[in-house]
């Protein structure tokens, strides 16, 4: 998806020729990102354990038992499972956040302790996650809440996260300009300094699901979009939405995305094709990657990301219904960012929800401190579909002996 993520390819590529295949990240396990603000409380085998984001933090979490989240991985022959941690419940919403101010060691080990622990390290409530490190500031950008057309965090170390006014306060004039239409946010740092939003939003003209891109000389904002016809649009196809920009190994920017043809009983698939320099702009022919062609994708493919390692274009993206425990990760290898690709073997996704955490989605890569991990969001065991929103993981990867990703 971008430079950073590209690094962190080369990084897993070197500890897998130098472990066998095997690599584990530098911070441990896989981080559970509340969807919450405030006092976050959470319970570790039938006890009570509570942070106050006002607080000092603390690294003591680490000692307690917590209750456990099992991701299956599968593999064309077997299925393992890595134990991931996880709350039991959501935490009730509140109303404000305190940014606590560490130093760049605390923090590391506080996020450590609280993968490892179960608890919260991000604050917010935001599905359709994406990240972005610039100048040294983690961005974390998603679907908005409270009204608000998307939303924006900011913090400076994956822990203390302060939301910020909302990157894009305005749609284009062929919008239908309803924020319920307007979702799953992608940035990238452009060749000229500046930063471009990738999002969709619904065309007043077909009422089809578009893709449109605004600007800005901050990642934080405000965005602007000036266009006048959506960047990309298939309503011959149900419309296109989850933009997802790749930066290639030449530092081309390459856009991904989905036809969303499950809006009007088609099929759907995944596409791709060259952003100009300017990144208001396509460049050669859309192609496409993948289409819903296996049993347990339900007839929806969609939210594509990838990345590259060992010259080798890894290809994760969601599929079946978002709002159902159906909802999985699947994957591909592909020859180039314009495929061809190939899935995974097998009629599973490469990735589900087990214990609390289910229905993982929405995945995005992202290097952090040289390792390879996603950004995605899960529903609550029991709670698929229904009310308190979706929370946010961060998953460590890896390479299996065969080549797919696998948590790490």
């Amino acid at each position: 998806m971008s430079r950073g993520a590209r690094r962190a390819g080369e990084a897993l590529a070197r500890r897998r020729r130098a472990t066998g295949g095997i690599a584990i990240g530098t911070l441990l396990g896989t981080v559970l990102l509340f969807a919450t603000v405030g006092v976050l409380e959470w319970a570790f085998d039938g006890g009570a354990t509570a942070l106050d984001t006002g607080a000092p933090l603390t690294t003591t979490a680490a000692a307690t038992s917590p209750t456990t989240t099992s991701f299956t991985t599968t593999s064309p022959t077997t299925a393992s499972s890595t134990t991931v941690r996880s709350s039991p419940t959501l935490p009730p919403p509140a109303t404000t956040t305190t940014a606590v101010p560490l130093t760049p060691e605390r923090a590391h080990a506080e996020l450590v302790a609280r993968s490892l622990a179960g608890g919260p390290t991000l604050v917010a409530g935001a599905p359709d996650p994406m990240l972005l490190h610039a100048d040294g500031t983690w961005y974390l950008y998603a679907t908005g809440s409270r009204g608000a057309l998307l939303q924006v965090w900011r913090s400076s170390d994956l822990v203390a996260w302060q939301r910020l006014a909302a990157p894009l306060t305005a749609l284009p004039a062929w919008s239908s300009k309803q924020a319920q239409w307007t979702w799953a946010p992608d940035v990238t740092h452009l060749p000229d300094g500046t930063y471009a939003m990738y999002y969709t939003t619904r065309d007043a003209a077909t009422k089809a699901q578009c893709i449109s891109v605004a600007t800005a000389t901050d990642p934080a904002g405000p965005f602007v979009d000036v266009s006048v016809v959506p960047l990309v649009c298939q309503p011959a196809l149900g419309g296109s939405i989850d933009p997802s920009v790749f930066v290639d190994a030449d530092g081309a920017h390459v856009l991904l995305w989905k036809s969303d043809g499950n809006c009007c009983a088609q099929h759907t698939a995944l596409w791709s094709q060259g952003l100009a320099a300017d990144g208001r702009s396509l460049t050669g022919k859309a192609v496409s990657l993948l289409s819903d062609d296996r049993a347990w994708e339900g007839g929806i493919v969609e939210a594509p990301s990838m990345w590259l390692v060992d010259g080798v274009y890894h290809l994760l993206y969601s599929a079946n219904r978002w709002d159902t425990d159906q909802y999985g990760l699947g994957q591909a290898i592909c020859a180039s960012a314009a495929g061809p690709c190939r899935k995974e073997p097998g009629d599973q996704p490469s990735i589900s929800g087990r214990g609390n955490a289910v229905a993982p989605g929405g995945a995005e890569f992202v290097d952090i401190a040289g390792e390879l991990w996603i950004v995605h969001h899960v529903w609550t065991a029991g709670r698929v579909g229904q009310g308190g929103g979706r929370s946010v993981l961060l998953t460590a990867l890896t390479l299996d002996d065969r080549g797919w990703l696998r948590i790490a």
